[in-house]
């Protein structure tokens, strides 16, 4: 599933995005243009799925251009992950994060509240989907929709 864009829904659902496309540029397309591009887009579309179609062809840009990406990561720990943020400001909407996992780790079944886009350098990720499907008896119960 090589270069594909997927949207997963607030139930779950997986569908194809379609997104903008962005011509590509003989110069590298530098992290402090990505961040004011990606300001530009999110004062204009007030929709999530609207935002991440103009977002996503910058995500690819930025990582088909910018090679230094590929030399940011930090190893994964004892804890078999880990996070570098190569942006972050106080009150500026968004992070950019290098996340690195090892080989066959696995996370806990979590909720980040918020949209977001992941982009692989390399190497696979595979997602279970989940679901609230709560109950009288068991409220808080959640099953796997995918």
């Amino acid at each position: 599933m090589t270069d594909h864009n997927w949207l997963v829904d607030n139930q779950g659902k997986l569908h194809t995005l379609e997104s903008c496309a962005v011509a590509e540029t003989t110069s590298p397309y530098r992290l402090y243009r990505f961040l004011t591009e990606l300001e530009d887009i999110l004062a204009p579309h007030a929709d999530d799925a609207q935002r991440l179609q103009h977002i996503v062809p910058r995500v690819r840009q930025l990582l088909t251009s910018s090679y230094w990406l590929q030399m940011e990561f930090d190893s994964p720990g004892q804890q078999g992950w880990a996070v570098r943020f190569l942006y972050r400001e106080y009150s500026f909407p968004l992070t950019v994060q290098m996340v690195t996992w090892a080989p066959g780790q696995r996370s806990t079944i979590h909720n980040h509240a918020t949209w977001g886009v992941v982009a692989l350098v390399g190497g696979a990720e595979k997602n279970q989907l989940w679901q609230r499907q709560p109950t009288l008896e068991l409220p808080q119960q959640i099953a796997p929709t995918g």
